[in-house]
């Protein structure tokens, strides 16, 4: 590879998002997502992208970066300061994300986990309505819940 690092700007379908494709790896085979400038600042690459006003995510994977700005400057004058600073972190030699921020990533399956509540405590007795009056209407016995 040259010393030369091409970097190009592919526009999205939504207007506020470019991805910035590098001809080498930036994060080889992997990805991390940083959807605030506080959660970037252990990523020194994502920092870099952070202090380029108006950027609100940062996307890194192997060899492309997704960005989302709110500022209205256009991509084209953004993009060159966007690639500006990816330059400045390849040439570093830093790596885009920590290793031990990625390896403490929690698994698929705990994800999941923590994604489903726990049904049986949240059991709800239903109760019948009145539908006229909108208020609870007594059970007699004989009546299913």
């Amino acid at each position: 590879m040259s010393d030369e690092i091409k970097i190009s700007g592919e526009p999205l379908g939504v207007a506020s998002m470019c991805r910035f494709v590098v001809d080498r790896p930036v994060f080889a085979n992997r990805s991390y997502y940083f959807g605030t400038a506080a959660a970037a600042a252990v990523s020194p690459l994502a920092k870099r992208l952070f202090e380029i006003s108006g950027i609100g995510s940062v996307l890194i994977t192997h060899n492309a970066i997704t960005l989302t700005k709110y500022a209205p400057d256009p991509w084209p004058f953004v993009g060159k300061l966007i690639g500006a600073a990816i330059r400045a972190h390849i040439q570093s030699g830093e790596p885009a994300v920590p290793e031990e921020l990625y390896n403490n990533l929690p698994s698929p399956d705990e994800l999941r986990r923590r994604e489903r509540p726990d049904l049986a405590a949240l059991r709800v007795r239903p109760q019948r309505l009145d539908v006229v009056a909108q208020e609870p209407v007594a059970h007699r016995e004989g009546d299913e819940d």
